[in-house]
């Protein structure tokens, strides 16, 4: 009888710990995941808004010479993107991907709705999904920093120069992220694009765009030189 006893508690211990406090440690154990995730997330976008701020500085953008090279915030953002790369490779070794050479992101857009892009850009939430993998969080880094480029062009005035300035160096950080998402996000990515152009626009004296080829090929030298 004591035998029986002893094998039925045991039996009950085992199936409280499987109905009930297994379930609770698997959802602590979840949750502790997850917050590490977006602490990792949280702690690149502070980096990233600090470079930011110092790019958007207003003294920055008076008497702007004519665009010619990659400013070195947007250079300095592009670094971080690539050790981005590189944790997140360590994160998650089985989804392990770097970039893919493509095309002009602009060449690739003929059969997109643009303006519905630029609606669902700006409607993007970070965090869309519970559950984590590389490509989700790298989705919520990039939307995050395209989310405070949209947001800080608004602040400024800006004449020729710095409208072409501030073109070339945007289209030089949505290339590069054009090349890191899978095919499915490539249209969000183009939809930032066209969103920070807009803003541009509306805040530009003389909204003149510079020559689409001088863009691909200042930004492609500057790729080669930083090995991304």
């Amino acid at each position: 009888l004591d035998s029986f006893l002893s094998t039925q508690n045991a039996s009950n211990i085992r199936r409280k710990f499987e109905n009930e406090d297994l379930p609770k440690f698997e959802n602590t154990f979840r949750k502790t995941i997850q917050f590490n995730y977006f602490n990792f997330i949280e702690h690149y976008l502070e980096e990233v808004s600090l470079v930011l701020k110092e790019y958007f500085r207003k003294e920055k953008w008076i008497n702007v010479p004519v665009p010619s090279i990659i400013s070195n915030e947007i250079e300095e953002v592009a670094s971080r993107i690539k050790k981005i790369l590189f944790e997140l490779g360590m994160m998650f070794p089985d989804s392990k991907r770097g970039i893919t050479r493509k095309a002009s992101f602009k060449k690739s857009g003929g059969g997109m709705n643009l303006d519905m892009e630029r609606i669902l850009s700006r409607k993007s939430q970070l965090f869309e999904k519970v559950n984590i993998s590389r490509n989700q969080l790298l989705l919520s880094l990039l939307k995050g920093i395209l989310k405070l480029f949209v947001e800080k062009v608004r602040r400024i005035r800006y004449e020729q120069n710095g409208f072409q300035q501030l073109e070339l160096d945007a289209y030089f950080l949505v290339q590069l992220f054009y090349e890191i998402v899978y095919i499915d996000d490539e249209s969000m990515v183009i939809g930032f694009f066209f969103e920070i152009m807009e803003n541009l626009s509306g805040r530009a004296i003389d909204p003149v765009h510079m020559d689409q080829n001088k863009v691909e090929s200042i930004s492609s030298q500057k790729r080669q030189q930083l090995r991304i």
